[in-house]
């Protein structure tokens, strides 16, 4: 039988994305209902693509395009077959050209299907591309119901029917113990990063925070383009361990100092080492957060290499190091399993002073890794 209200509880647990601004700076708790916003072209489909091949190595996406080009059905298809997560994908897709009433059962389809997975004790991540669209359609038959239109000519109900939809995501437990989830990420797209229109407003208040897409800041080359200071999580920071809130706090510090500090180089003022330095470090962690698309990053790399920057081991290398090593990292964890366990037992600590004090021990062999660009396979 289903799971009713009676069986939520606390969301504990969190996923990884794969993507460091988000698992170190907005944290995702599984369960958890966090909306992507951004305006078109903005980088949201390749983040979300991204976050589902970090999910589906162990767990199950439904993925709902409403509405959608065919083209772009095709190419989210042809990207799961490519990544070899297509067994763990369910793909619920309705086109551009299909009924309304079909377009507006897409996500009510996901939905249910990620409670039959969740009824089966799988964790699940259902991501409904998109809302926004999804809102149109319903308007549409709404008016041809001759209801009558209100605020931008939604009809009244369009809040109840997004609000009963993704209050069916979240942490449960299982009547034969333990835990099963539906994380959500639904999707809605901004006009000029209006966060006051309609169907945008609606979501935010449904949802337990979102991911703000910058225009501004993909043109500038950020991947993701995720603007953190108007970006929130509500319930995930809740589920990081205390290295991690503590990680997270310096990052979010060395963020705040590092956009003071550039004020004073507008004036032309000579720097004091200090400034200097919140600038190169702040520098480099922007780099770090400026990820290729597709590359996911496991979280305890994340934190490693967030803390052999707070201890400024890049000081004297070129800015462009940061990303270098994190590729590095990546592609030697690939052709070496034993390093993740390196890794793991690095941030098995609570203490912050701890985990320098084991960064410090192994910083040949982390350096090493991360300046050596072949990778020797084992056999």
């Amino acid at each position: 039988r289903p799971l009713n209200i009676a069986y939520r509880t606390k969301i504990k647990r969190r996923i990884v994305t794969g993507t460091g601004l988000v698992d170190l700076m907005l944290p995702i708790g599984s369960g958890q209902r966090e909306a992507i916003l951004g305006d078109q072209k903005t980088g949201k489909t390749l983040f979300l693509l991204s976050a589902m091949k970090t999910y589906a190595m162990d767990h199950i996406v439904i993925y709902a395009a409403i509405g959608k080009p065919w083209k772009s059905v095709l190419d989210a298809y042809n990207f799961t077959k490519q990544q070899g997560m297509d067994t763990n994908v369910v793909m619920v897709a309705s086109k551009a050209d299909d009924t309304a009433s079909l377009i507006v059962l897409t996500p009510m389809t996901a939905m249910t299907i990620a409670e039959y997975f969740r009824d089966q004790g799988h964790d699940v991540l259902v991501v409904l591309d998109d809302l926004t669209n999804h809102a149109k359609f319903y308007r549409e038959i709404s008016l041809l119901a001759r209801r009558f239109p209100g605020r931008e000519s939604y009809p009244g109900d369009i809040f109840y029917l997004h609000a009963r939809l993704l209050e069916r995501a979240g942490n449960y437990k299982k009547p034969e113990g333990g835990e099963a989830s539906i994380t959500c990420l639904p999707v809605a797209e901004t006009v000029n990063n209006d966060l006051t229109s309609y169907i945008v407003s609606n979501l935010i208040s449904i949802t337990d925070g979102h991911l703000l897409f910058d225009a501004a800041m993909f043109n500038k080359g950020q991947r993701p383009a995720i603007d953190h200071t108007l970006s929130v999580t509500r319930v995930g920071r809740q589920t990081q361990s205390r290295l991690a809130k503590k990680i997270h706090q310096e990052l979010s510090d060395l963020l705040v100092k590092h956009k003071r500090a550039l004020r004073y180089t507008q004036f032309g003022a000579e720097l004091s080492k200090n400034l200097k330095d919140i600038l190169d470090k702040g520098n480099r962690l922007k780099k770090f957060f400026s990820q290729p698309p597709y590359l996911t990053v496991s979280l305890n790399a994340q934190m490693v290499l967030a803390g052999m920057l707070l201890l400024g081991w890049l000081q004297d290398k070129p800015e462009d190091t940061m990303g270098q090593w994190r590729d590095r990292m990546v592609a030697h964890m690939s052709g070496d399993k034993d390093l993740e366990k390196v890794l793991a037992q690095l941030v098995n600590t609570e203490d912050r002073d701890e985990f320098n004090e084991r960064l410090n021990q192994h910083k040949d062999l982390l350096i090493a890794i991360c300046q050596t660009e072949t990778v020797s396979k084992k056999t």
